[in-house]
């Protein structure tokens, strides 16, 4: 039988691959080949390190750049266990309410984050809560998930960012604090903003799908992990 192309090309840097992919579905099916799986990445020895990509680098850095150092990055390292090469395109913890309108704000005594400020003043005013697709951090980030795809052309997977479409998202929009008060004075409101939130959610997998490729090249969710032939996201919600 003919090897998978994308397969094939995800071998450059990760020629046990097929070892690994035998662990992930065992995985997905709730059963065990040997041993769970194990993702470990290291240093590879005999190729210099370049920098680190920073969420900083990734929202305002020259894009060709950033795919170029993280194709070395990928490159650079030992992918072990079930590890797989990826890259992370994400722009931060809170990077879903910035998509939806929020501005994004940095820190020098942080500079390995960031956070959005809230924009949501009353509920009434402020939903329906959208995707804003002219919003030039969107943008720019589907512009980094093509280019990549590009570039990287199945060698290295682009990793989905943290969805934080639920209670977080409610939460970054409108602040955690006064959250927590609306879900007692205002709970009818806050199941209509949720609906928005689910509906958002399919519309950034969808976007994020297209742009990297995924169907095409495979997916990879958690940086280093959960590699899968199959689109799967880990949901989450710090906010409760």
């Amino acid at each position: 039988m003919s090897e998978n192309p994308p397969e094939s090309a995800l071998k450059t840097f990760k020629p046990d691959l097929d070892e690994a992919n035998q662990r992930w579905q065992a995985f997905y099916a709730g059963e065990i080949v040997d041993r769970p799986p194990v993702c470990v990445t290291a240093p590879r020895d005999g190729y210099p390190q370049p920098a680190p990509i920073t969420y900083h680098d990734k929202v305002f850095g020259e894009i060709d750049e950033i795919v170029t150092r993280g194709l070395a990055l990928a490159e650079a390292t030992f992918w072990g266990g079930e590890a797989v090469p990826s890259f992370y395109p994400s722009f931060g913890p809170d990077e879903i309410a910035v998509f939806c309108g929020a501005d994004l704000h940095w820190s020098s005594d942080s500079p390995d984050t960031n956070w959005s400020a809230p924009f949501v003043e009353e509920w009434e005013k402020g939903l329906p809560l959208r995707l804003q697709t002219s919003h030039p951090p969107w943008q720019r980030q589907q512009a980094i998930y093509r280019r990549a795809a590009e570039r990287f052309a199945g060698k290295v997977l682009l990793v989905v960012p943290d969805l934080h479409t639920n209670m977080d998202l409610l939460a970054a929009v409108r602040g955690p604090q006064r959250m927590c008060l609306d879900l007692l004075d205002s709970p009818g409101l806050i199941d209509q903003a949720m609906t928005d939130a689910r509906a958002i959610f399919r519309q950034l997998w969808a976007a994020l799908v297209a742009a990297g490729r995924m169907d095409e090249f495979g997916y990879c969710l958690e940086s280093h992990a959960l590699y899968s032939r199959e689109g799967s996201a880990t949901l989450q919600c710090d906010f409760s």
